[in-house]
């Protein structure tokens, strides 16, 4: 997505499958409900992405992810974050937000969750974490019970295997 441009998926059954989705500074990702299997993702500062409509997407990425400076997703604005049930992002790589990056969103790290003067909003499960100066995690009671995580936590359940709240 180019610099400014902006990009919606529409809600489908099945899932979709992309190499590389690359948001441009300062891009918008509109997100339906669904599940997105992606390699690799690339944010742009100041790139957004939403999920729009009811349900929750479910956003699997190969490598590592990066949230650069003032980077979203899913937030109303700065500070105001929508429900984390609404967002699903799990790597088995690292995820990093940097300075000013805000994410409401249930996160899972298969290595390090890296906060840099960030916020996360939600709930987190990681191998190992570090939390830089001025780096907030609030968490979201009720965002995993809410969450449709059928598939990722097993067939007949709704909640994350182990979840626990961090805080700094």
């Amino acid at each position: 997505v180019d610099s400014e441009g902006q990009l919606g998926f529409q809600k489908i059954h099945g899932a979709y499958r992309i190499n590389h989705l690359n948001l441009g500074y300062p891009a918008v990702l509109y997100l339906a409900p669904g599940t997105y299997w992606l390699n690799r993702l690339t944010l742009g500062s100041l790139s957004k992405f939403h999920v729009v409509g009811e349900g929750i997407a479910r956003v699997f990425v190969k490598e590592n992810i990066s949230f650069p400076w003032k980077a979203y997703a899913n937030m109303q604005s700065a500070s105001q974050p929508f429900n984390a049930s609404k967002l699903f992002i799990y790597t088995e790589g690292n995820i990093e937000l940097q300075t000013d990056a805000e994410v409401s969103a249930i996160v899972y790290s298969g290595q390090r969750l890296s906060l840099v003067s960030a916020k996360l909003y939600g709930v987190s499960s990681f191998y190992n974490a570090s939390l830089g100066v001025s780096s907030k995690v609030t968490y979201q009671p009720g965002s995993v019970a809410a969450a449709n995580l059928t598939g990722f936590c097993g067939a007949n359940t709704t909640s994350a295997p182990v979840v626990a709240p961090v805080t700094k």
